[in-house]
């Protein structure tokens, strides 16, 4: 009974370590931890199947699994959306107070879109997307940043 207390402890106090790492660690070292022990879990759950003879049954759960593949991608996309606003490729970018509405000078339309002056007619398109992928307001996205960000790809096309 005692060595039954004594793993309940020991169990609660790595999950208290554990925690504490999740909540002071760095986002990329947390990305890097998550993805190595989803891989784990999914490698550990493959050799499961292979050595208990039920391999079938990993491909059956296959089709299961695609939904939440997808919903991964998409938090994937939000994230880089996300990144991308605090290094201040979003209008006005991170912390600072929106731009005025009106005209847009080409270096400010350069500026939203993250691009350096001399981008070519690809990057642009490349950039536009990007951005807009995320935050488009059919998807739930600002209607103010989708304007900024279609205002740039105007001004820098001549529109």
């Amino acid at each position: 009974m005692l060595h039954l207390f004594v793993l309940g402890l020991v169990i609660l106090a790595g999950l208290l370590l554990a925690g504490r790492w999740f909540t002071t660690t760095d986002p990329k070292n947390l990305i890097r931890m998550l993805k190595l022990v989803l891989f784990g879990i999914i490698g550990a759950a493959a050799l499961f199947f292979i050595f208990t003879g039920r391999f079938a049954w990993a491909f059956v759960a296959v089709p299961a699994l695609i939904p939440w593949f997808l919903r991964a991608r998409t938090v994937h996309r939000a994230y880089r959306n996300f990144s991308d606003g605090a290094s201040g490729n979003f209008a006005g970018g991170a912390g600072q107070n929106p731009r005025p509405s009106g005209a847009m000078s080409r270096a400010q339309a350069l500026e939203v879109l993250g691009l350096k002056e001399g981008a070519g007619e690809k990057d642009i398109r490349e950039a536009h997307r990007r951005l807009i992928a995320g935050i488009h307001p059919d998807h739930g996205g600002s209607t103010y940043l989708a304007a900024q960000i279609n205002q740039a790809k105007d001004v820098l096309f001549g529109k």
